[in-house]
């Protein structure tokens, strides 16, 4: 399932009727003949494993639909094996058949049952990992909860509330009436999930961690560590029908390195007779990876133990000491005991971040890395520098040196040694030889290059030298083949000179990645459309090793004639990122390293010169063992509706990277239809388009290649390409938005179309609205403005619009999905002038 968003409705393979013959058929075998737990008896209960076969990927390949089938299977088991219940139904028992949710619900409802229980996980970025129990119920208008006629689900969801996330491990979100926690406030008087809404007994959906988590996924992918889920469920059910529980054994953890703090694979964990070696590579993982070293849990799971006995636990594996634990086991609950272990390997470097060939620049820094945390007064004590040279070290971390190189001479070989006398923070002596035991000294020949005495060139520009058709909204960019001195750009003379006009306004940024230096120049206002520019540097712009430039820099460039018309928002992202979802969200991201994958909001590096206070960042990491596809798909599905006679604009901040990035849009058929890839080849700002026709874009899951009807944003897209874009790095999103793009016949008509001639507060579009809608207002002179919004008594709901503004056209994004249905106003204060009007949203 994912956070904060309804189930997927699939098509089924077989109609309702079959499948409840098959289940019914499947699902009702004898209880057990001498139970150990009675009380059961008389109740039946329908188990949900949510979705079906492998839908809803989670990281590493393994699906929330695999997972909480087996928590099913292994409940029904507990059910049956144990109690003197009679009845105990799955809505699917295998990972084959397709069953959708009417044919769940009807399922259920057939037979009558006493009770059902959806089991499913949850959905969202690497972070995310929590329990969330959800029943039918909602608020009404005197805000008072209210559960659904067949009452129950808030009882076994607050108990499960308590045990679940005991079970797990993990933190929990708590346990909420479906509606309230979907659509806060009071409102539609009915349960928001169809499996609570739709079953015609009391029901609840439980949320047993996030598939998206590492650690967790990696934890799922063991059937026993399943088992403690299901067991926690077990116990609810217990206490739901006021049964006591009986005795248990379950000794259960996880083995760490001390060091790292990362899970051991191929542990092996002895207690009481009983041994447990935790999941390999050959054993589990080659299920779910083509990488021998990138999956592990540390787990395991010891059962039958005698209660309340006291016994010790051995834990060895290979390259570790062992270590033992006396443990008392609990004889109601689980029983956790944790183990880390040390490395019995010695420290050694691993790493030297030199390339022989090339050779060390003097000023660069030599950087060292070790395989383990050493002790940093030990190392810098052991350090030998050959011929000798005055230098200074600093640390990233306990194993990352650095030394600084400024005092090395050019065109010389050093000795860089370090004797064994290094020690790590265990004490164990640096093996510098690396024949695996302690001892020896590591060495390395250092070669300096000649001196650096080239001043910066510039590499190329945006736009060319002598080009034409620049978009006026653009950011002009000069690419130097070498970082420079950004002290001496600060004092530099900087010009942007019009033909036709007064010069225009802008800001200077400089930006240095992948070993270039990228000076921008940020208007402030559009250019003028149709006219000539000159961009002039002067003399004196230096890199690093103080080369400065001794001639002018200049280049000449022609604006189009075009220019932006209506523009309205879909995004300004000044309010945050929220309404778009974490790329792990969406089942169709796939190919990623989970960790270095997110959407964050971005509040630094934004495009505050043309009055942004925020945008998104999209954080990538393709992992390059995976054999894809390649794709992350950061999802918004909502907001300002558009046609095809728009164009779709986005500033974008390239890493140079060459990592392919697209617009998708869902269009009134319900069907996915995407831009062409373009490759973000540059480093800096740049203006994205896409003109939205037929011709221009490209079937996408269900997609047929036209943009019909109305339009809405579904994501933004990335890709990767083996040996050719990277595989590690961020880009940011700014000012999403979509206009008409027509040719402006005057810069008279121009000037009038971006200076508004008065204060003007416009009807928001949409209007009625649900969930979103864009609120416009024109300022005839830089002003500053609130624009807040309020219910029909006066209470303030939102200041969505604060701060001094650009003169010009503004388009804010509101997002009510937390209000209830009504009439609003809005209202913009700017200098002395109060404006007014009112809106209407629609649940």
């Amino acid at each position: 399932m994912k956070l904060f968003k309804n189930f997927y409705h699939n098509n089924a393979i077989l109609s309702s009727l079959a499948v409840i013959t098959f289940l019914i058929f499947q699902s009702v075998p004898a209880a057990a003949q001498d139970p150990d737990i009675t009380g059961f008896d008389g109740w039946s209960v329908v188990i949900d494993p949510g979705h079906s076969q492998t839908e809803n990927m989670g990281i590493y390949n393994f699906s929330e639909a695999e997972k909480v089938l087996t928590i099913a299977l292994h409940l029904r088991e507990m059910l049956l094996n144990k109690t003197d219940i009679s009845d105990v139904y799955l809505t699917r028992d295998n990972g084959s058949d397709i069953v959708g949710l009417t044919q769940r619900t009807d399922f259920a409802n057939s037979l009558a049952a006493d009770f059902y229980h959806s089991v499913h996980s949850d959905a969202g970025p690497p972070s995310a990992n929590s329990t969330l129990l959800l029943w039918g119920g909602w608020l009404n208008f005197q805000n008072q909860i209210v559960e659904k006629n067949s009452t129950g689900g808030q009882a076994m969801g607050d108990i499960m509330n308590e045990n679940l996330p005991s079970a797990m491990r993990i933190g929990t979100r708590g346990s909420f009436p479906d509606r309230t926690f979907y659509q806060s406030g009071p409102g539609n008087q009915y349960p928001y999930l169809h499996v609570n809404r739709e079953s015609n007994m009391a029901s609840v959906l439980s949320e047993g961690g996030f598939h998206t988590s590492p650690e967790q996924n990696q934890l799922n992918m063991n059937e026993d560590y399943l088992r403690i889920e299901a067991q926690s469920h077990f116990w609810s059910y217990m206490e739901y029908l006021d049964i006591d529980r009986v005795k248990v054994g379950i000794l259960s953890g996880v083995i760490t390195d001390r060091e790292t703090g990362d899970p051991i694979k191929g542990v092996t964990v002895t207690a009481n007779g009983s041994t447990y070696t935790t999941d390999t590579y050959d054993s589990r993982f080659n299920e779910y990876s083509n990488d021998p070293e990138q999956l592990s849990n540390g787990f395991y799971y010891l059962s039958g133990l005698t209660p309340e006995s006291e016994l010790t636990l051995t834990v060895e594996a290979q390259d570790y000491f062992t270590e033992s634990v006396v443990v008392t086991v609990n004889p109601f609950d689980f029983t956790f005991a944790d183990v880390d272990l040390l490395s019995s390997l010695p420290p050694f470097v691993d790493s030297l971040y030199y390339d022989p060939q090339e050779g060390l620049m003097p000023g660069e820094n030599l950087r060292i890395e070790f395989n383990r945390a050493m002790n940093r007064q030990t190392v810098e004590a052991a350090i030998e520098i050959a011929p000798e040279v005055e230098y200074t070290v600093s640390w990233q971390n306990d194993q990352i040196l650095r030394i600084r190189t400024e005092n090395f001479d050019y065109l010389t070989e050093y000795s860089f040694t370090i004797n064994d006398s290094a020690l790590d923070q265990f004490d164990n002596m640096l093996d510098g030889d690396q024949n695996g035991e302690e001892g020896g000294t590591y060495t390395a020949i250092i070669n300096t290059t000649s001196e650096d005495t080239d001043a910066p060139q510039l590499a190329t520009s945006y736009p060319l030298n002598s080009g034409f058709n620049f978009f006026n909204e653009d950011i002009i960019q000069l690419v130097f083949n070498e970082p420079l001195n950004e002290e001496i750009i600060e004092g530099l003379a900087i010009g942007l000179v019009s033909s036709s006009d007064a010069d225009p306004d802008f800001t200077v940024s400089y930006t240095e990645m992948n070993e270039l230096g990228v000076i921008q120049l940020i208007p402030h206002t559009p250019l003028i459309t149709a006219s000539s520019y000159d961009v002039i540097l002067s003399s004196g712009i230096e890199d690093q090793f103080g080369n400065a430039t001794e001639a002018e820099i200049s280049l000449s460039f022609i604006t189009s004639g075009n220019g932006i018309v209506n523009p309205r928002y879909i995004d300004s992202f000044n309010q945050g990122v929220t309404d778009w979802w974490e790329p792990q969200q969406s089942g169709s991201t796939s190919g990623i390293v989970t960790e270095l994958t997110s959407r964050p909001h971005e509040t630094e590096d934004q495009l505050s010169q043309k009055g942004s206070s925020g945008a998104m960042r999209i954080n990538y990491g393709w992992d390059e063992a995976s054999n894809g596809p390649y794709l992350i798909r950061v999802y918004k599905g909502d907001g300002l509706r558009f046609n095809a006679n728009d164009e779709m604009l986005a500033y974008v901040f390239g890493d140079g990277s060459d990592t392919p990035m697209r617009f998708v849009v869902r269009d009134e058929n319900n069907q996915l239809e995407a831009s062409d890839w373009i490759d973000i080849s540059w480093i800096g700002w740049r203006l994205v388009r896409w003109e939205m026709t037929d011709e221009t874009s490209n079937a996408w899951v269900n997609g047929d290649g036209n943009l019909d009807g109305e339009l809405f944003i579904d994501s933004i897209q990335l890709s990767y390409t083996k040996g050719e874009s990277a595989q590690q790095g961020s880009i940011i999103v700014d000012e999403l938005k979509v206009a008409q793009i027509e040719l402006v016949t005057s810069n008279e008509e121009e000037l009038s179309s971006n200076k508004p001639q008065s204060y003007e507060l416009n009807q928001n579009y949409p209007n009625p609205f649900n969930p979103s809608t864009v609120i416009s207002y024109s300022l005839p002179v830089a002003s500053d403005v609130t624009l807040n919004v309020y219910n029909l008594t006066g209470q303030l709901i939102a200041n969505i619009d604060q701060g001094s503004r650009q003169a010009g056209i503004h388009n804010i994004n509101f997002n009510a999905g937390h209000l209830s249905s009504g009439v609003y106003i809005y209202r913009l204060t700017a200098g002395n002038i109060v404006l007014t009007k009112k809106m209407t949203l629609i649940k």
